[in-house]
């Protein structure tokens, strides 16, 4: 299959079945799907936010990046007339521990914690942030489906977003 057609088969298969929550792609051949390809199969008939993140292995990146500056992103464009950040964070079902450390870091990018980490439930802590995430790119993707996309290369040096 050429690459165009793989492209264009897997990004309309994902907008025309309304159950897919996500998809994951990995090409052997390739890994360098530009914007343009993905942007060329998208239509305007539904609204769709689509998130554009590239890695680049000689930069340093923020923990949790780029879904902290896409969550701060969405929630400013989407949200912040609407609710709190505290509000919204509890919408999002945040693990009540943690609304504290995703105020301070989508307000400052900087992970503040009153209470003292126990070792013990460290593995307990790293889980239920990364199931916070997931929360709240799911709460916010209810309302405005998402598509989101990670790139390994070097070609877009920040993170974009579209909104159509």
């Amino acid at each position: 299959m050429k690459y165009k057609e793989f492209v264009s088969n897997v990004t309309l298969d994902f907008l025309n079945c309304r159950d897919k929550k996500a998809v994951f792609v990995k090409h052997y051949h390739s890994t360098y799907i530009t914007k343009e390809d993905v942007l060329a199969e998208l239509t305007e008939e539904r609204e769709q936010v689509i998130l554009f993140y590239e890695y680049c292995m000689n930069q340093f990146h923020a923990a949790y990046e780029p879904f902290i500056s896409w969550i701060h992103e969405l929630y400013q464009c989407y949200y912040k007339d609407l609710l709190t950040l505290e509000e919204f964070l509890e919408k999002c079902g945040i693990y009540s521990m943690h609304i504290e450390i995703f105020v301070s870091l989508l307000q400052t990018r900087i992970a503040n914690r009153k209470e003292e980490l126990i070792l013990s439930e460290e593995s307990y802590e790293q889980e239920q942030i990364l199931k916070s995430i997931y929360n709240i790119l799911q709460y916010i993707g209810k309302e405005h489906p998402l598509i989101l996309l990670l790139f390994p290369n070097c070609t877009w040096h920040r993170a974009e977003h579209f909104s159509f």
